[in-house]
Formats: C-alpha cells, sequence, structure tokens
C-alpha cells in the first residue's frame, strides 16, 4: 500500500477514535484544554478592530473556540479539517461555547486549501502542516500561508516530528504521520518560508502520549517543534 496512503488512514482512524471517546475538555486527553503557545500567538495580535484568523487542522475547536473567545470583537476565525466528522462536532461545540456567529467551518484537506484574498493577523497550525503528502507539499502550504498573513500578522505551527511507536513488549517502529521530518528539519523549513519574519518563538520540546489500538496500548514518541512569528 502507498505509504502516505497507509499514514493518511491511521490519521483519519486515530481521530476519528479520540473525538468519538473525547470530548472537548476531557480530563487526560490533549483536548483537555489548549496550548499555551497558542494562547501566547492570540494575545501577540495588535489592536482593537475586528480581525481575519485561521485554525488550520482545528479538529473540534480546542484552539478555535479560545481564538474566536479572545480576538477583538467581530473578529472572524475559519477552522478549517479534513474530517467532516470533527467539523460537525466543531460546530456543536461553538455553539456550546456562544461562538458560532464568530467561527466558520470548513471541510478541506490542507494540501487543497485556498486562502482566496484573506488578509489575516493570525494563523494557527497545530498538529496540522505535517499531515500532508510531502514535504514540497508542506513547503506549498507554509507559502500560502505566509502570503495570506497581513503586516504585523503572526503565525504559530506545532509540529510533530521524529514520530515512532514503541509498543508494549518495547518493539519501535515508524509512527503513522504523512510527511515524516526531523524537529531540526522542521525548522530549517519553518524558518527558510519565515525567513525575514520576526521569530517569537523557536523550540523542540520531547512529545509521548498513548493510545489503546485494537486492545494494545502503543506508546507514541517523538518532538513538537514550536514555532511563532510576526510579519513585519
Amino acid at each position: 500500500m502507498d505509504p502516505f496512503k497507509t499514514a493518511r488512514a491511521e490519521t483519519v482512524r486515530y481521530h476519528e477514535q479520540l473525538y468519538a471517546s473525547s470530548s472537548l475538555g476531557s480530563p487526560g486527553s490533549w483536548l483537555a484544554k489548549p496550548h499555551p503557545s497558542v494562547i501566547e500567538a492570540i494575545r501577540l495580535v495588535e489592536g482593537d478592530a475586528a480581525v481575519d484568523a485561521f485554525d488550520l487542522g482545528c479538529g473540534v475547536g480546542r484552539h478555535a473556540i479560545p481564538m474566536a473567545r479572545m480576538l477583538p470583537k467581530g473578529s472572524s476565525v475559519t477552522a478549517v479539517d479534513l474530517l467532516p466528522s470533527a467539523i460537525r462536532r466543531l460546530v456543536d461545540n461553538c455553539t456550546s461555547a456562544g461562538v458560532a456567529a464568530d467561527v466558520v467551518p470548513v471541510v478541506a484537506d490542507l494540501e487543497e486549501f485556498d486562502f482566496g484574498a484573506a488578509r489575516a493577523s493570525l494563523v494557527v497550525g497545530f498538529s496540522a502542516i505535517e499531515h500532508v503528502s510531502s514535504p514540497e507539499a508542506m513547503g506549498a502550504l507554509l507559502e500560502r500561508c505566509r502570503d495570506a498573513t497581513r503586516s504585523r500578522g503572526v503565525v504559530m505551527f506545532g509540529v510533530l516530528a521524529d514520530r515512532v511507536e514503541v509498543a508494549a513488549d518495547g518493539a519501535i517502529t515508524e509512527g503513522f504521520v504523512e510527511t515524516r521530518l526531523s524537529g531540526d528539519e522542521a525548522l530549517r523549513r519553518l524558518e527558510g518560508v519565515f525567513c525575514d519574519w520576526n521569530v517569537i518563538r523557536r523550540e523542540v520540546h520531547p512529545s509521548a502520549a498513548t493510545e489503546q489500538r485494537n486492545g494494545v496500548e502503543h506508546e507514541l514518541r517523538g518532538s513538537l517543534v514550536l514555532f511563532t512569528a510576526r510579519r513585519p
């Protein structure tokens, strides 16, 4: 089977299972709360006027909802995800949170997503840009993010890299992710696209999580690359 199709099938399986078994805010899951680096990026948006923002790979609203709550009144958050089931849950969660009018849900593959004429003040892609078919596709997506961002706008990316799986017996295999990168390579690609921007955060942290798959526990290990930058 094609490696990309295998990884994409695993990405879909994992997220469908997660969203079916854990609701937004569930303790013990990464849906429990937004990542601090995203909250930091929201606070970097300047001014009190309404802005346009994008949450790429939005899932069920972990970051789209805080974005809608924290950005200036009247702002619009376009929330994009591959999975229709995630977008359905996003809509329900936004309604419950009272921000449905401020979030525009979009079902789309990020590799094909078109920002149109947007001039965004904030673009967030957390555990998103690695879910495309190749490093070249990732680079093209980053370039579209760059081109869609206005002067003084902010981008924030969290990229899962160096991904491996550790089975209960200790066996280590490559983790399923559509575009496999090392943490250093992910940073080089981010810095290459945003080379003339003001970098605010540039970090690589170890990452680990466990999941049950067919009754067997697996540990997912890797690196989390955090990158935040402001356009001059």
